[in-house]
């Protein structure tokens, strides 16, 4: 049974790790397309609060 444990874990912990590497690309191609956008349209672009480098590097931190 331990076994069988530490193997399901092991595997979980490899599937969440894929999925957070996948979340960290969306997060920063989100977040470089929005810069490049700014960069065209500047003062006419909205912020996204959401999009904030200050904002993104608080989340991550907790």
């Amino acid at each position: 049974m331990q076994s069988d444990l530490d193997r399901e874990r092991r595997a979980t912990m490899r599937l969440w790790a894929e999925r957070e590497a996948q979340l960290n690309g969306v997060i920063s191609a989100s977040t470089r397309f929005y810069g490049d956008l700014q960069g065209i349209a500047g003062r006419a672009m909205p912020d996204i609060d959401s999009l904030d480098l200050l904002t993104i590097e608080d989340k991550s931190a907790s």
